[in-house]
């Protein structure tokens, strides 16, 4: 929909990804704006994850951090994914 991105990755592999590590697939410049996606592997039970970033250049903001509460709201979520994997077979 909004064309070809500025910057893409080529053919992604398994073996590029390292637990806890993200690195940036693609990033698209419309206008003002900035999406940039990146893909990761939070640890090796819980395979692969993305964020999406959009930035609008004529006004920045800080990046959010996440605070311990919502780390480990994310850990209990991944965890609870993981057990009900692993409890669908």
């Amino acid at each position: 929909k909004y064309g070809n991105p500025s910057y893409q990755k080529d053919k992604v592999n398994t073996s590029e990804f390292n637990s806890g590590e993200e690195f940036e697939y693609a990033k698209y410049q419309i206008g003002d704006k900035t999406i940039t996606i990146l893909l990761g592997e939070q640890n090796r039970e819980v395979k692969f994850y993305y964020k999406i970033y959009i930035e609008n250049d004529k006004f920045p903001q800080k990046k959010h951090v996440q605070t311990e509460k919502e780390k480990k709201e994310e850990q209990r979520r991944m965890k609870e994914a993981k057990e009900i994997k692993e409890n669908s077979f």
